[in-house]
């Protein structure tokens, strides 16, 4: 019994499970949702940026946990993004890690933003520009723990 191996929890809301349905996801979606646990060996960065009517973007627990970056970048519709624990950890445990960055840019009408505990641990970078709309950010215990902060042309944040 000590060999069993703990899966995260079915994601009930999510529209990609594997990776052809992540790769055959048509461009006009508005909403992403990827189930818990869904991970691409190989992939370096999610660039989510093709995605030009997405207006709600989810990632489950313990997604994309080998990848180095995020990048959602000229989103004009998206209004929400919210990461699960332990996503995008890439990095945590290395010393000298390189530059991983989570980037948002020139998305207006972004309003809330919302990452797991241990999300982005090992990132060095959190970059947050041109997202005139945001107002709530809430981020999760050791999220982005290595990583500066950067926020340029946000709106007016609630406390």
């Amino acid at each position: 019994m000590a060999n069993l191996r703990v899966f995260p929890p079915h994601n009930s809301k999510a529209n990609v499970f594997t990776f052809k349905g992540f790769d055959t996801l048509k461009l006009t979606v508005s909403t992403i949702v990827f189930n818990s646990g869904f991970n691409r060996p190989g992939l370096d960065v999610v660039d989510l940026s093709r995605f030009v009517n997405v207006t709600q973007i989810e990632f489950g627990e313990k997604c994309f946990m080998n990848v180095g970056g995020l990048r959602l970048g000229g989103l004009k519709q998206l209004k929400s993004v919210v990461v699960g624990d332990d996503c995008f950890v890439k990095g945590r445990s290395i010393e000298k890690a390189p530059r991983y960055c989570f980037c948002v840019k020139d998305c207006p009408s972004l309003s809330e933003l919302k990452t797991g505990s241990d999300s982005f641990s090992g990132f060095t970078a959190c970059e947050i520009e041109n997202v005139d709309a945001l107002e709530r950010v809430k981020l999760g215990e050791n999220a982005f723990q290595c990583a500066s902060l950067e926020l340029k042309g946000v709106g007016s944040l609630e406390g």
